[in-house]
């Protein structure tokens, strides 16, 4: 139950990453600065709102909101798909110990700052379906960021081009409790630059 409510939230995020998406392409920043705080602002609702928050009923009533980097749209690039013919399996550890099974289904190739980097994206073993998984970790983690990595999602675009916003990158819950199980992303995505957009460490009052 737990995980099945986590993932109705991420799957929720991935529409409202959709729709950011589609606004921002009409050239007008403030519309697409305006969505990514509806975004952020609907996130901290349901943290200290909703019954499936991970915050305990003590940190529902001490929370006043996530930090976030300023949107930058610096931060959402194209990315070229390399799609893997063979499909590796990956075990990641998580937070907890345990390991997940996932396969890598490409490689995102993207410019950022002048540099050429990649990250690899994944899709779940045990339930796949049309969604890619994204966790990193970059110059800000353990510093700015939670130390652990961040993580992004993605609908399986029809094409080898990938939107990807950092703006959008978000916390696994175990940044928020130490009951739930995250997986850790792999050292293939380690980014060596600081990426600062997105969702910063959370940090109990």
């Amino acid at each position: 139950m737990k995980n099945t409510r986590i993932l109705l939230f991420v799957a929720c995020l991935v529409v409202i990453g959709s729709i950011i998406y589609t606004f921002s392409d009409t050239g007008e920043d403030i519309s697409y600065t305006e969505l990514i705080q509806q975004e952020r602002n609907e996130k901290d609702e349901f943290l200290r709102n909703s019954a499936d928050s991970p915050l305990t009923v003590t940190d529902k009533k001490e929370f006043e909101g996530l930090s976030y980097y300023p949107v930058d749209k610096t931060y959402k690039v194209k990315a070229t798909l390399v799609l893997l013919t063979a499909r590796e399996i990956v075990t990641m550890p998580t937070s907890d110990g345990k390991e997940k099974q996932y396969k890598k289904y490409a490689y995102a190739k993207f410019q950022l700052g002048g540099e050429a980097l990649r990250l690899v994206l994944y899709q779940s073993v045990q339930k796949p379906d049309d969604q890619l998984f994204l966790p990193f970790a970059d110059g800000t983690s353990a510093l700015e960021t939670y130390g652990a990595g961040r993580y992004l999602d993605f609908e399986i675009p029809d094409n080898n081009e990938l939107i990807i916003d950092f703006n959008l990158a978000y916390n696994p819950y175990c940044a928020y409790s130490d009951k739930f199980s995250c997986p850790l992303p792999p050292k293939e995505n380690f980014l060596s630059v600081a990426i600062k957009a997105g969702e910063k460490n959370y940090l109990k009052n």
